[in-house]
């Protein structure tokens, strides 16, 4: 237990252990960087090959969808958008997955929502079975995702800079911060603040299921950076 806090930070550690004992239907308050890439061609790195035994592909029918919720905890009806899972497999079973949206994501714990332009692509709830961790198949998921879907896009994704696993698995020359989001909820009333590349139509939101706080991420050209955002 004590190399787990150790491998994803006790911050971020004590963030998990206190929305486990608070109902989320009380409260939820969270901090994340946004990073954004054009894809793995812009880096000029050439996409890794998964280990012999290892398939990556989209979800296509339902049971792979299914499979895919079960296994990142994230289930269609909780945003609204147009989703769609990547998958690893290894002996018939889903080892890894990492999902992909257009036009919308909602963050219904914090009671906000992130408005997507027509090009951009929001990437979430990546997921490695811990048995297959360290081999390098986040990675190849993630260059699968944005590889597949196209280079035109600029695909968009939030991390939470106290969780070192994540921060360290998304190292990567072609990711640049955009901007920073801190979002703090107490039953309906939101408080949502966004620096960088990072806009919204209010802060507050006394009633989110009726005024909800919507954010949005503009193009960001290179120089325009918010290369603090990953220090916070």
């Amino acid at each position: 237990m004590f190399g787990r806090i150790q491998e994803t930070g006790w911050k971020y550690s004590l963030a998990i252990l206190f929305n486990r004992i608070v109902p989320r239907v009380l409260f939820r308050c969270r901090r994340f960087v946004i990073f954004e890439t054009q894809g793995p061609t812009t880096s000029g790195e050439v996409p890794r090959q998964l280990p012999a035994g290892f398939s990556v592909s989209w979800a296509e029918s339902e049971s792979t969808v299914t499979a895919a919720e079960s296994l990142t905890g994230f289930h269609r009806t909780m945003s609204a958008g147009k989703h769609r899972a990547a998958i690893v497999t290894h002996a018939g079973t889903i080892i890894a997955a990492l999902w992909c949206t257009e036009l919308q994501f909602d963050e219904s714990e914090l009671g906000v929502t992130m408005d997507l332009a027509e090009d951009q692509r929001w990437l979430f709830s990546g997921y490695v079975d811990p048995e297959y961790r360290k081999r390098g198949i986040y990675r190849h998921l993630f260059e699968f995702v944005t590889g597949t879907c196209g280079t035109d896009h600029q695909y968009l994704l939030a991390i939470n800079p106290d969780n070192r696993r994540s921060m360290s698995a998304h190292q990567s020359p072609g990711l640049r911060p955009v901007g920073r989001v801190f979002c703090l909820r107490c039953l309906r009333i939101v408080y949502c603040s966004g620096r960088g590349q990072v806009s919204s139509n209010r802060r507050w939101s006394i009633n989110f299921t009726k005024r909800p706080v919507r954010l949005q991420v503009g193009t960001c050209s290179d120089g325009d950076t918010d290369d603090s955002a990953a220090r916070r």
